[in-house]
């Protein structure tokens, strides 16, 4: 397979996170093979009846498996979620291409983190540079709009936060909040991975 090796970020038994890049030049089609190949792999569940299908709003879930799917990828790297236990969401960001300021203070920066001088804090706990601060908060949630049954990505809607030193992300309305979130850097890209439990939340089956 056109792969490197794969980088293993979390193999609970009932989580697995993978994370890896293509060789150079493979094109979208050996991508789309490679990530296939690697959920197949890796479900624990897995068994001819189990196909990767996406949902109206482009998620990924599998059939007839009781795990929870994520998927991102950018330029040669790519990343995959699996949770049995919980809702997951995967992101890959290049820190790299551009992001203004007036994007970040009206399309990512929600009001109440604007109040609370997240940008400051998020800088001074994750030990980053000023001009990375946007990238991972537009990473965070999105990896956390891909956990969701939803259609549009507003990321003012989702709130980053810290509790007793734990990165966490909630909705506006405060009803859905992350357990879990992981952050991890490779050179010019940045990993996130977030989990969180939804009672109401129901995998498709078929």
């Amino acid at each position: 397979m056109n792969f490197d090796q794969l980088e293993r970020i979390n193999t609970e038994s009932s989580q697995i996170t993978l994370a890896g890049n293509f060789k150079i030049n493979t094109d979208l089609d050996n991508q789309r093979q490679i990530i296939h190949f690697l959920i197949e792999s890796a479900v624990t569940d897995f068994n001819k009846s189990v196909f990767i299908k996406h949902l109206p709003n482009g998620k990924p879930y599998l059939t007839n498996s009781h795990q929870d799917l994520s998927i991102s990828h950018k330029e040669n790297a790519y990343m995959i979620g699996l949770s049995k236990n919980f809702k997951i969401g995967v992101d890959v960001e290049n820190l790299q291409r551009p992001m203004s300021s007036d994007f970040l203070q009206n399309y990512v920066l929600s009001d109440h983190e604007k109040k609370s001088g997240l940008h400051t804090v998020l800088k001074n706990k994750l030990s980053i540079n000023e001009s990375e601060v946007g990238y991972y908060l537009w990473s965070i949630k999105e990896a956390f709009f891909k956990s969701l049954n939803t259609t549009d990505f507003h990321p003012r809607n989702y709130i980053v936060n810290f509790d007793n030193d734990n990165l966490q992300v909630l909705t506006s309305d405060g009803v859905l909040k992350s357990k879990n979130v992981q952050l991890f850097r490779r050179g010019h890209l940045i990993y996130v991975e977030v989990l969180f439990e939804d009672i109401s939340f129901h995998q498709p089956q078929t």
